[in-house]
């Protein structure tokens, strides 16, 4: 058979005879596969086969779960959703043959040829690994369906897949039954026609951007010294019907919001959160994340339909509540877009994988301070006054430990923490990722420059955060920081502007590892100790009424002047 022969009888396979696949067949396929392209050589294609029944079942199990999903998001268009239940999009219990190909991120503990860019060259390969087996399989007569309506997280622990292999999806393998009139299945359905020919643009004009680092200046941010005012509200809190300190904590934190707003009278006024999502190049791997990836943008879709603890809280407390896209590896749908308080700033498809490359550039970087900062301008045109900060990023706890190891010159094995649920064993993973990249970026250095450590190992999300501090500071707004990973963005402020951390009031202290150190370091008191973990601005928004409840005892309470309290006798 020719070789265009092959690539006109190749077809995405739905319908199978009971025919065996011989092994001689499958093996010629699987060394076709092995004679693929692999960047830089790194032969990071995995096969998994399966041939129990009982297996397949349980697979067949997922696909329709994650269908009636699909056909759920379809309800709104009665005609579309009856023409797509027509087609048939597996034969996941008939194919004779069944066949996973993953790809395996841990190749990346090893320097790897080709991958700069993007680790995603490395997913590019298995992509060829399969072209090639799937047209030896058709040079013989046989045939393969692609099936990728699944969830993969389950997929992968349905199978007990490595957490740092990511797989292409679940392939049928068997003899076709039809070939569909010589065109594809969805063609032959209905569905959709395929072009005749690709579109070819030539470029002819280059359209360089000018780099914005150089232009980029910081607000001076003055410190909360006004002796006199402390004084005043240090006096007016003792005046209170109580004895001095009784209150504890939140008598501190009456003080400080009237520093930061000027005021021995202080009022919350329209309180906000903010939420910076974006995704890490380094989750891409597995490496330092059980999660997958997509994850980030699974939950910011949590937060936008209101189903998140996030929202629960921001309802709970009357905290408006805005979610920022810093770099989320997503291209969102027009459903999505229109939540009014959702706001798309992509820096890039997520951060470069930082164990190859720094994450982002100057420029990038530039432009994450620039836009946190934008979003603090818009906020206090709105009259506001008090700003709670959170994040959400799969792999992000491990930039935040990096930043506190660079910048603290702390032990990594002490700012290395679970993150969300890692075990024994990925923790150990994790820790020793770690440790190579600390090593290769030299981040045990003393006084290296929190900028270019941000540039190296952070994320977009947390660069954001460092420009919303360092903007809300210079506004004299009063800053409700929440865990680990908002804590690290503070952190990378504070060494820019030592005073930003006048304006902050810590909401809790993390469960992850390495935070309260941080706390200290910052000379800031956790007003909640609740053992969270979750992030996303959890604490921050728990945190609010506590404040609030602080700023109401030093405006409404009684003063022993106008009320008399007899004291203690003799």
């Amino acid at each position: 058979m020719e070789l265009f022969d092959v690539f006109n009888k190749r077809r995405d396979t739905r319908h199978f005879t009971n025919d065996v696949v011989p092994d001689m067949v499958l093996e010629k396929a699987l060394r076709a596969a092995h004679m693929a392209p692999s960047v830089g050589l790194s032969e990071a294609t995995k096969y998994y086969l399966l041939l129990e029944q009982h297996i397949k079942n349980a697979i067949h199990e997922l696909f329709q779960s994650e269908n009636q999903k699909v056909e759920a998001e379809l309800l709104h268009n009665t005609a579309l959703l009856q023409q797509y239940k027509k087609l048939k999009l597996e034969a996941i219990k008939e194919s004779p043959v069944g066949l996973i190909i993953t790809t395996d991120y841990s190749v990346l503990e090893k320097f790897t040829i080709g991958i700069s860019g993007t680790a995603d060259t490395l997913q590019w390969s298995s992509v060829c690994a399969l072209q090639n087996l799937w047209l030896s399989l058709t040079e013989d007569g046989f045939s393969l369906g692609w099936v990728s309506i699944l969830n993969f997280t389950a997929f992968k622990n349905l199978l007990n897949i490595p957490a740092h292999e990511y797989p292409l999806g679940y392939f049928c393998i068997g003899k076709p039954a039809t070939d569909y009139g010589q065109q594809p299945m969805l063609q032959k359905d209905g569905w959709k026609s395929k072009s005749k020919n690709s579109e070819v643009k030539e470029i002819k004009q280059l359209y360089p951007t000018a780099s914005n680092a150089a232009n980029f200046q910081f607000s001076k941010i003055a410190g909360t010294n006004n002796t006199l005012l402390k004084e005043a509200l240090i006096k007016k809190t003792n005046g209170k019907t109580k004895p001095v300190g009784a209150l504890g904590i939140l008598e501190s934190i009456a003080v400080k919001v009237g520093c930061i707003l000027e005021t021995t009278a202080p009022e919350i006024k329209n309180p906000n959160m903010i939420i910076f999502a974006a995704d890490h190049g380094i989750a891409a791997t597995g490496l330092v994340n059980p999660y997958p990836q997509v994850v980030t943008q699974q939950m910011v879709r949590n937060f936008l339909q209101g189903g998140a603890a996030i929202n629960v809280f921001c309802r709970q407390n009357n905290l408006k509540l805005t979610i920022v896209d810093a770099g989320i590896n997503c291209v969102w749908k027009n459903e999505d877009l229109a939540y009014p308080n959702f706001t798309v700033s992509k820096i890039n498809m997520g951060t470069k994988n930082y164990l190859e490359v720094p994450a982002m550039t100057k420029d990038e970087l530039v432009t994450c301070l620039q836009k946190g900062r934008e979003y603090i301008l818009q906020l206090k045109q709105q009259q506001c006054n008090t700003i709670a900060l959170g994040e959400m990023g799969i792999g992000n706890s491990s930039s935040a430990a990096l930043i506190m190891h660079g910048l603290l010159n702390i032990p990594l094995a002490a700012c290395v923490g679970r993150g969300t649920g890692t075990n024994n064993d990925q923790y150990q993973k994790k820790l020793k990722v770690l440790e190579k990249v600390a090593h290769q970026y030299h981040l045990h250095h003393n006084n290296i420059d929190p900028l270019q450590l941000l540039q190296l190992i952070g994320g977009f999300e947390i660069a954001m955060l460092t420009g919303a501090y360092l903007q809300a500071a210079a506004e004299k707004m009063v800053i409700i920081a929440d865990g680990f990973i908002t804590t690290a963005a503070l952190l990378v402020a504070k060494k820019l502007q030592p005073n930003v951390t006048d304006y902050c009031i810590a909401s809790h202290l993390s469960n992850e590892k390495g935070h309260q150190q941080m706390l200290a370091y910052l000379q800031l008191q956790p007003l909640l100790q609740l053992e969270l973990r979750l992030g996303e601005g959890t604490g921050a928004a728990l945190a609010l009424p506590l404040i609030q409840s602080a700023i109401a005892m030093l405006n409404e309470m009684n003063d022993t002047d106008s009320f008399q309290i007899n004291g203690p006798s003799n």
